[in-house]
């Protein structure tokens, strides 16, 4: 029989997934070792399956409700990583598929992270999401971001990572792209509160999404066991209240 699998984030074509979730309500119990090992042996050799685990108890307004755990409607927050190369040098063959080059000249890099860091925080990102075929009209456009880090790691490459309660589509590929454009020089770092007052959508916005492949769902969250997270919820918390 087939057996339907939901995963807990959706990527677009061409963005990759380390730390995705895919839970699947099976007809009997199972060994998970086994079941591991199986499921390997029979996808594709760029597709793996790590920790297949019993699913969590429901939170306690599931439980009241009678509902069950579920990987998308549980889900408290996700990381994405972003990594980039911006230099006249080659970039490294090895990396071609999993960083993306968005410039054959060097960036001010400490104009990108002020561009990003206007992100942060809870906004109407209408002008940073594409409209998906299958997503409601009438969706909210408000997300939070709870920090966006550049790393540097120099000759001109860099890894972002955003930390958020959820991505719209194509979401972290457009904000990307467009603090990209105000380090290049294409748009003012004005430009970014403008964008995001919420009285425009994506037409209004000149920027590019950056390249697809650069882009990675590094984690999906349930709670405040990573320390970094759980430390931005418990700030936001403590603002709001």
């Amino acid at each position: 029989a087939r057996v339907p699998v939901l995963g807990a984030s959706r990527t677009d074509a061409g963005v990759h997934a380390r730390g995705q979730i895919a839970q699947a309500d099976l007809p009997r119990a199972v060994d998970g070792a086994l079941l591991e090992s199986q499921l390997n042996r029979m996808l594709p050799e760029d597709v793996r399956v790590f920790d297949v685990e019993p699913a969590p108890a429901p939170a306690a307004w599931q439980a009241e409700l009678s509902l069950p755990w579920h990987a998308i409607v549980n889900a408290v927050g996700k990381r994405y990583v972003y990594r980039l190369s911006a230099s006249r040098r080659p970039m490294d063959p090895m990396q071609r598929l999993y960083r993306a080059r968005v410039a054959y000249e060097p960036l001010d890099f400490a104009l990108l992270d002020r561009a990003l860091n206007l992100f942060v925080g809870r906004h109407d990102f209408r002008a940073f999401t594409n409209n998906a075929a299958d997503e409601p009209a009438e969706r909210s456009t408000i997300r939070t971001i709870h920090a966006i880090t550049l790393l540097d790691e120099g000759y001109g490459d860099a890894t972002l990572v955003v930390d958020l309660d959820g991505a719209l589509y194509k979401m972290v590929r457009n904000l990307v792209g467009t603090a990209l454009a105000v380090a290049q020089g294409r748009l003012s770092l004005d430009d970014i509160p403008r964008l995001l007052q919420g009285d425009l959508d994506r037409s209004h916005n000149p920027a590019k999404a950056a390249p697809a492949h650069g882009l990675l769902l590094q984690d999906v969250f349930y709670d405040d066991d990573d320390a970094d997270f759980g430390r931005h919820l418990a700030q936001e918390q403590q603002e709001q209240g």
